[in-house]
This record gives C-alpha cells, sequence and structure tokens, in this order.
C-alpha cells in the first residue's frame, strides 16, 4: 500500500511518529510533498462539512455548484492567505522542499518526494526541480495555482522538464 499524497509538516508530525502510524497501517511507501501553509487548527464540525463542501464544487453546474465554488474562492486571498473556518492562514510562498528532499534521502525504502513549484514565488520551479533530480525517490512535482495566484500557463518550463524526466505532475487546481 502507498500512500500518494501527504504534506511533511513535522512541527505536527515527526519523521519516527510517521514512520510507526505507516507500519501500524500497513503502509509500506508515503509520497511527500511539503508544507504549503503552517498547521491547521479546524474544529471537527468544519473538517466533517469539508466532504461535503468538496461534493458541491463538483457537481455539474447549477446555483449549488456555482455558489460553493464562489465560495471556495472567497477564501483564497490575494494577499498570500487563506482563510478556513474562520481563521487566517499565511501560504508559504516557497514551500521547503529540502525538508522533503532530506526526509527521502534519509528513509529512501519508505519516501517518494514530489518537488511543490511556485513560479510567481521566490524559487524559480525549474531550479527547483533539478535540484530534485539528485536524489532517487523524488517522483514528481506539485503545483497550486490557487493558493499561490498564479494561471497555469506560468508552469509551463516546470511541466515540459517533468514530462522530459518522466516525473508526475499533480496540479491541485482549486475551483471553477
Amino acid at each position: 500500500m502507498i500512500d500518494s499524497h501527504f504534506h511533511l509538516d513535522e512541527s505536527m508530525v515527526s519523521l519516527p511518529a510517521l514512520l510507526s502510524s505507516m507500519d501500524a497501517a500497513g503502509v509500506e511507501r508515503v509520497a511527500l510533498i511539503p508544507r504549503l501553509c503552517p498547521p491547521l487548527s479546524l474544529s471537527f464540525h468544519f473538517a466533517q462539512l469539508t466532504g461535503v463542501f468538496q461534493r458541491l464544487i463538483h457537481r455539474e453546474g447549477g446555483l449549488v455548484q456555482r455558489g460553493a465554488v464562489a465560495f471556495y474562492k472567497s477564501m483564497v486571498k490575494g494577499d498570500g492567505t487563506v482563510v478556513l473556518g474562520g481563521k487566517r492562514y499565511q501560504v508559504i510562498p516557497q514551500p521547503p522542499n529540502d525538508e522533503v528532499r532530506k526526509a527521502v534521502s534519509l528513509h529512501p525504502d519508505r519516501f517518494y518526494g514530489r518537488t511543490f513549484v511556485n513560479p510567481a514565488g521566490p524559487e524559480n520551479p525549474v531550479s527547483e526541480i533539478e535540484k530534485s533530480l539528485k536524489i532517487p525517490g523524488m517522483i514528481g512535482v506539485k503545483a497550486h495555482p490557487c493558493w499561490h495566484n498564479y494561471p497555469v500557463a506560468k508552469l509551463t518550463d516546470a511541466a515540459a522538464l517533468a514530462s522530459e524526466k518522466g516525473l508526475h505532475f499533480l496540479i491541485h487546481l482549486g475551483a471553477g
């Protein structure tokens, strides 16, 4: 069993604790992705509503779907923050790829890694991917145009390099 999407944040779960949880659950490997924001502090009820909300966003047309998409878009602010559960969180302009590269290097038999790119951020996405290519087990790229607030077309160079090198490219588009 492989968990294909886990945002690494050692302030929430240390690597030893993550490995222990993986063993207990029978998970052989995890594909790590750098964190995008500080740990979320969501109430139980808000977390439960998230699943319902996600289903509404992906409905086919109609007023309810349009309203859910508008609500989602209202949570992402132009100042580099996102509001969830009434709390404002700073989106990290350049998620910490070095943390994932280090974890993959330390535990190559348990972790894969994805490089998080942001063409609107401080680091060049192609350079970030090239650094990761030096680490066996770095299998892909992650991008989040919605929260980092840029058009998908800005990923062209990163996507071309990922394609050339046979890397997965995971894009979180948001809604709408």
